[in-house]
């Protein structure tokens, strides 16, 4: 059977991530999860790290977007780990911003902000001005969901910063409106609602940079921000124009960009939500205010977006003591607390699936330290050393499937050689050894991987060979063998050679199948050759 039969025609590695990120670009955020699973499958099958972490990386992304942030952290971490040991420093800057992302939606600060920091020093780095706008506007947002809004303006100016020296001026709009909400949220928790005060002032500056910005560019502010952007922008100037006392304009100017939300990430609607809250608040409309505080609070914590969860809480909370309802409010703080402990039982299996993935990820590196770590060639013959040899050869078995891939490995012995060191000296043996190594390498196929197996033996994997491959592989070496002029080492020399071979099964090790070939050697049965030369 041709060995082209057992093969499909399957798209590479390289192919599957350039369609994840076209089905990405286009907004087919179900299509590309389904190919970044198929990437990762191909990819731990191959052994191919960094393409993993790749598919690690879209798979989280299609997450972000679903709000499905617990599995987004679980996907982020698992490229991070990865990556940590590679040279892909931009996958591994993209792996942490998402995993800040992730713990900052999770309301996990200390993780997000660590993470964030992370990413902005290897960013800081490199030689990309887009990762290092990304990295500080990442961050930017764990410092502003924290509440700490000194250190979030800091990092938006340094992603503005970076976002400055790329051409166009979309990203420049994108982190302004994202500044402008950062510094709408700061007034939200300080209870700083007054248009006159330095607060809303700070926020009505940033707005209008943005349309300053919008003015100036073909097309304005559609040419410049997506749909996600445009709400978050009107939904900045629905607050601002409820806080002046016009709370029936602004409910005009939410039934606007409501629409803006739809096919967007679900968390997003949740702003309109509370968008309509400050509006019944500013109207005394108590029961409107206490509705819409509510639903922002259980509908966050079901998209476990905890941190605008806990936003929703406080603000409940305020809206029911403003109204002396102190045992309502009360219960709204044990909720909150039965939500957090029911949160960590919920990230339990979380936890465990990334425990085990990261035990084997160190394993994988321990397994290629001891194979860095030995040496690679035998000095007398240059081919693979023994430990070398193992360590190479079981990395490639374990990426091949047995029951389908064909594979088998030789051993291969130069017979009596300490007579022959006796009767000639021990300078004629290695000159022999030499000799049979030189023969092999020129005998073997490209892909195939020989080595000194023992002072006077030597292994072949041989790679992609059925039983008659492998049949015809001994026959080219004993015919080499044959062939040689072994009288040039020394007149009257005679060497013989002895080969046993053993096809590999499922389940086999390179160790399995050594003792196999061993066990052959000995018995002297079905493949063994002895040839005298």
């Amino acid at each position: 059977m041709d060995d082209g039969e057992h093969m499909i025609d399957l798209p590479s590695l390289d192919e599957l991530d350039a369609t994840c990120r076209a089905l990405w670009r286009t907004g087919a955020v179900g299509d590309c999860r389904l190919q970044a699973l198929q990437m990762i499958a191909r990819a731990s099958a191959g052994d191919d790290v960094r393409a993993q972490a790749r598919g690690w990386l879209h798979r989280a992304r299609c997450e972000q977007f679903q709000s499905a942030y617990l599995d987004m952290l679980e996907s982020a971490r698992r490229a991070m780990a990865l990556l940590e040991a590679g040279d892909s420093d931009r996958d591994l800057v993209h792996a942490r911003v998402l995993a800040c992302a992730a713990a900052t939606a999770l309301n996990r600060h200390d993780e997000a902000i660590e993470a964030g920091l992370l990413a902005r020093h290897l960013a800081d780095d490199a030689m990309h001005a887009d990762d290092r706008a990304l990295a500080a506007e990442v961050l930017a947002q764990a410092f502003w969901w924290s509440g700490q809004n000194e250190a979030a303006l800091d990092s938006f100016d340094t992603a503005l910063a970076q976002a400055r020296l790329l051409p166009g001026a979309e990203w420049p709009v994108q982190l302004l409106i994202q500044r402008a909400c950062a510094q709408a949220w700061h007034c939200i928790r300080q209870d700083e609602r007054e248009t006159d005060g330095p607060s809303c002032q700070a926020v009505h500056a940033t707005v209008a940079e943005v349309l300053r910005l919008c003015e100036s560019a073909p097309g304005g502010l559609h040419a410049l921000a997506q749909r996600a952007g445009r709400f978050q922008l009107g939904w900045v100037q629905v607050l601002l124009t409820c806080w002046r006392g016009e709370a029936e304009r602004a409910r005009v100017q939410l039934a606007s960009i409501r629409p803006l939300t739809q096919d967007e990430r679900p968390w997003l609607d949740l702003l309109a939500v509370w968008a309509a809250a400050e509006i019944a608040l500013k109207q005394r409309a108590w029961p409107a205010a206490v509705a819409s505080a509510r639903r922002v609070f259980d509908e966050a914590h079901r998209l476990s977006h905890e941190a605008l969860a806990e936003q929703g809480a406080r603000l409940l909370t305020s809206l029911l003591l403003v109204q002396g309802k102190h045992a309502l409010a009360l219960d709204v703080a044990r909720e909150c607390q039965q939500r957090r402990v029911g949160g960590h039982e919920r990230a339990l299996p979380s936890h465990a699936r990334l425990a085990q993935f990261l035990a084997t990820a160190r394993e994988r590196d321990l397994r290629l330290r001891t194979r860095l770590s030995l040496p690679p060639d035998d000095s007398l013959t240059g081919l693979h050393a023994r430990g070398y040899f193992l360590q190479l050869a079981q990395e490639m078995l374990r990426t091949m499937d047995l029951s389908r891939a064909r594979c088998s490995v030789l051993q291969i012995g130069v017979t009596g050689l300490h007579a022959l060191a006796e009767r000639h000296a021990p300078l004629i043996r290695d000159r022999v050894l030499c000799a049979v190594a030189r023969l092999l390498r020129e005998t073997l196929r490209a892909g195939d991987l020989p080595a000194r197996w023992t002072h006077d033996e030597f292994a072949v994997l041989l790679h992609r060979s059925s039983a008659d491959d492998t049949a015809r592989v001994c026959q080219r070496i004993a015919e080499a063998v044959l062939a040689h002029d072994w009288s040039a080492l020394t007149e009257g020399l005679a060497v013989q050679v002895s080969i046993s071979h053993a096809q590999a099964r499922p389940g086999d090790t390179i160790e399995t199948l050594m003792r196999r070939c061993e066990d052959e050697m000995r018995a002297g049965r079905l493949q063994h050759r002895q040839i005298a030369a």
